[in-house]
């Protein structure tokens, strides 16, 4: 992703970065967390706990930059954002109601396989895409409102048959914390 992000630049199709506070500021912590090394041990974990860091989190906040820019960047992304949340839930769908495995039975048993999905990872997708389909109603436009409303019942049916509390609050939390705004 860095080399697209790269070869976008070079290309001219994304604009540079301007050196703005933020942005300052997190090339502060890198140095920050680079120069921790030499105070710490440098042993191969902490090498490899900073190289990860910078990579990861550097990489993540730079794309975040760049798609925050531009206006149709940010559409595409929240597209992109609901479709795999509403793939990731018809395949829950698919495993729960046509394969007839339900998740919570094996995580209350307390026996499950390694390789076995969580339900809470499928409530933290139903979480996400309603907490989106809630601001795509208060913010986006009349159109989008019945998209919103069928997005919201949607995951809210999905939190509530998947199981796992958390998710759910977080979710329902949503609600006064728009109505702030």
């Amino acid at each position: 992703s860095m080399g697209l992000i790269a070869w976008s630049l070079i290309v001219g199709r994304v604009k540079p970065l301007e050196l703005s506070v933020p942005i300052l500021l997190m090339l502060a912590f890198f140095e920050i967390a680079t120069a921790s090394l030499f105070w710490s041990s440098i042993d191969a974990r902490n090498i490899d706990k900073t190289a990860r860091f910078l990579v990861f989190t550097s990489a993540g906040f730079l794309g975040a930059q760049i798609l925050s820019q531009d206006e149709r960047r940010r559409e595409r992304l929240l597209h992109v954002l609901v479709c795999f949340r509403c793939a990731i839930l018809l395949y829950y769908a698919y495993y729960r109601y046509f394969l007839g495995v339900d998740l919570t039975e094996s995580a209350s048993s307390g026996r499950v396989p390694a390789d076995a999905n969580n339900y809470l990872e499928y409530n933290s997708h139903a979480s996400i895409l309603f907490i989106i389909s809630m601001c795509l109603g208060v913010f986006g436009s009349l159109g989008g409102l019945c998209v919103a409303i069928v997005g919201s019942a949607v995951a809210l049916f999905a939190l509530v048959t998947i199981g796992g509390r958390g998710p759910l609050a977080l979710a329902l939390m949503a609600i006064p914390l728009l109505a702030i705004l």
